[in-house]
Formats: C-alpha cells, structure tokens, sequence
C-alpha cells in the first residue's frame, strides 16, 4: 500500500495506509438493508447518510441512485422474511437506474413518469425535485444472470401508482 493511493472518507481525502490503521474498537457495527418482496408505499428521501438523490459512479458506471423511504406495508410476500411488517416502515430501499447509454436514459425518463413526474429537465434538477414525492410499488428480486450469487430487489416498474405529486 502506498501513501499515494488516495480514497475519499466521510468527504475527506485518506490515503489506503491510513485506512488500514482505523481502529474499529469504538465504531458502530452497521447493516445493509435488502427490501424484501411485497408491496410498498415510498417517499423519495434523502439516504441514511443524508445524501439526496443523485448521480453515483462505481465500476465504470454511472447511475442514479434513489432512496426510497418505506412509509407503508401494504403486504410483504417474501417467504424468507420473518420479521413484523412493521419493522420495515422507515428502511430505506436505494434504487439504482443506469445512465449508460442513451437508451437506459430513456428508462430513467420511463421510471420519473411512472411515478407521476415530469422527465423534462436535466437530471440532477429532477432527482432533487422528486424529494417528498410518493408512490406505492412491489419489489421483486431477480438474479444476476452472470452470478447466480448475486441477487438484485428492484421497484417493478410497470406495477408504480403515483400517490402525491412533488411540489
């Protein structure tokens, strides 16, 4: 590891070397969420981070990653999941829609007008917009074709219903 290799933590420059040298001791052990299948209802939020909506980058990708807040359980059809519904209102589900090509833009447009937004405008402005706004939607889960290991949970586009229009 060199002192050179430079990563970004908590929005501050740490070289790999000092990484490797956090002590862990005092640091709250922290959990990724994964939405089970069943039907929701969602408010476009900030996530748990406080971050809004916006464009990400990993992996040569770029995409725009939405969290969506769990307000309501309509119902939860996912066998694997064996908590009370109600331990999923507040969660956080990220949805991620890709901006590789001019055609997975036009799926992002899809997806804003599905939830009853507008897709005129520029992307960063749109995201932002879409804060408060809600909608009721299921989540399925499909597996990565490429690693069967590999599980994604995604809002079933064609099944949205728009519930209040962001201001």
């Amino acid at each position: 590891m060199a002192e050179h290799d430079i990563v970004e933590v908590d929005g501050k420059p740490v070289s790999l070397a000092q990484l490797a040298g956090l002590d862990l001791s005092d640091i709250e052990e922290l959990r990724q969420f994964t939405c089970p299948k069943g039907i929701f209802v969602f408010e476009i939020s900030r996530d748990d981070t406080g971050k809004p909506p916006g464009l990400r980058a990993g992996k040569g990708k770029a995409y725009a990653m939405i969290p969506c807040k769990i307000i309501e359980v309509v119902a939860v059809t996912d066998p694997e999941w064996t908590q009370p519904p109600v331990e999923l209102v507040g969660k956080i589900h990220h949805e991620l829609q890709f901006l590789t090509t001019e055609k997975s833009a036009g799926y992002f447009k899809a997806f804003l007008v599905d939830l009853g937004l507008t897709g005129k405008g520029k992307v960063d402005d749109l995201l932002l917009r879409a804060i408060g706004h809600r909608f009721q939607a299921p989540i399925g889960k499909r597996v990565n074709p490429n690693n069967t290991d590999q599980v994604f949970t995604n809002i079933v586009q064609d099944k949205i219903v728009p519930r209040v229009r962001a201001a």
